[in-house]
């Protein structure tokens, strides 16, 4: 697909918008690299501009479908407004409590998620099936995906907070590791969407299962080296007072750099095969295969980040906000998801209830969505009564962004009442 075409078949407006969250996002990044406030700037305002036109399509698209066409139908219609919701959210804290530079994440995002979308952008609008029209309707869906909005974004805030609190890079590429395994057995073996070679996807797990043992090792060794380093002080250590050879510093994390990038680099090679596979087959007139090619552009943008934290540490944690700032802003977008998620379980009890005449009718959908709330939950429980340190708090905030990422995207995986339509 030539650029001129990709620009005719997204429209002109939505090309305009996804280029400019693109064109944000690369200064947001650059920010990180530079003293200067320019390249910050210019992300902020090029990402408002995009919004604002962000904000008038999905007006103009509710104003000329009428009521009973809400913009968040489909599930492509609600990863649109969700990555409208997130990029509102974060201008907003951006604006309102000085989170500066931190626009890398959210505004990518969207960039990724409308992109990999592009196919259905000018679709005609979905209606909503007449048994399930009632006003419940807005207030259900757009407090969960705002509330989805706010708790991505108390996560991204989270991560870059355990880069300020120097958390080791060996332990960003063991989560990574794991989440990409996970990712990439869910989108490559179990649905492969551009019928990917199996051995290409066999030898990106690998690489990743090696990284993931290799971090493991390291820490293990890492926890010996303290100790032998307490028994007997003259050990030889390495630049970051770890014994030579054991550590990040040594030769052992020098080689796991290399793989882990490595494994992201075949991931991305996935990716564009699986365009290219899609395209020839005509797979993306599935929608479900777009929405799944959104997933596997989300997580080339998070290995992408990730790669960058392991070789880059030292620049973003000299640009980044203070540790306490980024601590803040992660608990502050969390109450405010938190608070947005329960009112979305009691709209949804009380729209079930006038429409099945139950309040819970026990659908995977609802069962993970507890499940979510009750993570969050225990996390502000922890937070306020028991006061545990900012570092955990922020691993939960970690764990709980797996946990509404699958919320969003159970209806895939698992057969529920609230499954999209298909768009």
């Amino acid at each position: 697909m030539s650029f001129g075409h990709l620009i005719e078949n997204i429209g002109g407006i939505w090309a305009l918008i996804i280029v400019g969250y693109g064109i944000s996002a690369v200064f947001y990044f650059a920010s990180l690299f530079s003293e200067r406030e320019t390249p910050e700037l210019a992300a902020s305002w090029i990402a408002r501009v995009a919004w604002i036109f962000h904000t008038g399509v999905l007006a103009s698209h509710w104003a000329q479908s009428g009521a009973s066409h809400p913009p968040f139908v489909s599930l492509g219609e609600s990863l649109v407004f969700t990555m409208w919701a997130m990029v509102s959210a974060y201008l907003w804290i951006e604006f309102y409590y000085g989170a500066k530079r931190l626009g890398l994440l959210p505004v990518g995002s969207a960039a990724v998620v409308l992109l990999a979308l592009s196919s259905s952008l000018r679709a005609a609008p979905v209606g909503v099936l007449a048994e399930l029209r009632s006003p419940w309707i807005y207030f259900h869906v757009t407090s969960g995906l705002f509330a989805y909005a706010f708790l991505s974004l108390s996560a991204v805030f989270a991560l870059f907070y355990l880069v300020k609190e120097r958390v080791s890079s060996a332990a960003f590429m063991r989560a990574g590791s794991f989440a990409f395994l996970l990712a990439i057995y869910i989108l490559f073996q179990k649905t492969n969407p551009g019928h990917v070679s199996e051995a290409g996807v066999r030898v990106v797990l690998l690489v990743f299962t090696l990284s993931f043992l290799l971090t493991a090792f390291s820490k293990v060794s890492a926890r010996k080296s303290k100790s032998m380093t307490l028994d007997s002080p003259k050990k030889r250590k390495g630049k970051n007072g770890e014994v030579a050879g054991t550590g990040e510093s040594g030769a052992l994390g020098k080689v796991t750099q290399i793989i882990f990038s490595s494994g992201v680099a075949g991931l991305i090679i996935l990716t564009a095969a699986s365009f290219v596979g899609m395209q020839a087959e005509h797979l993306f007139r599935n929608y479900i295969n777009v929405v799944k090619f959104a997933a596997l552009g989300l997580t080339c943008l998070a290995g992408i980040t990730l790669v960058s934290l392991v070789f880059f540490r030292a620049q973003f944690d000299r640009h980044l906000p203070k540790a306490n700032r980024m601590d803040r802003f992660s608990y502050q977008s969390l109450v405010f998801g938190f608070c947005l998620l329960t009112l979305n379980i009691i709209a949804g009890a009380f729209w079930s209830s006038l429409l099945r005449g139950q309040f819970w009718t026990g659908d995977p959908k609802e069962v993970w969505t507890v499940a979510t709330w009750l993570i969050y939950g225990a996390y502000l429980s922890l937070r306020i009564w028991e006061g545990i340190p900012a570092r955990r708090a922020a691993l939960i905030s970690l764990l709980g962004l797996a946990a509404v990422s699958l919320n969003l995207f159970i209806g895939l995986i698992l057969p529920t009442l609230h499954s999209f339509n298909p768009g």
